[in-house]
């Protein structure tokens, strides 16, 4: 029988711990963005999968040049599956993508 699964989302938290980053894809730095030198966080809200997969991603903050690169850096992101009352479940949680210039 498969396991079952919690239908809404839960958002990391209180009894939530956050999930843990398996796989991190780090950001290509975007031309434009690192010729006028910008640099900083990008924030995202993403939905876990019960995988652990990204499923969504909505932009929280950023600047304009950056969020692109650090939305599809993001996706490619993998954690562990997170549990709840030992079902897996969909998870809400916020990733911070930072770019940041070396010289």
């Amino acid at each position: 029988e498969a396991p079952k699964m919690i239908a809404v989302p839960v958002r990391v938290g209180g009894n939530v711990r956050s999930p843990r980053l398996v796989k991190r894809v780090e950001p290509e730095y975007p031309v434009l963005a690192k010729a006028s030198r910008i640099k900083g966080a990008v924030r995202l809200e993403a939905i876990l999968t019960e995988q652990g997969k990204v499923a969504d991603l909505k932009l929280v903050s950023g600047h304009p040049l950056l969020v692109e690169s650090a939305m599809n850096a993001a996706r490619q992101w993998e954690y562990e599956p997170t549990y709840l009352n030992d079902t897996p479940a969909r998870v809400i949680l916020y990733i911070t993508v930072n770019f940041t210039l070396q010289f």
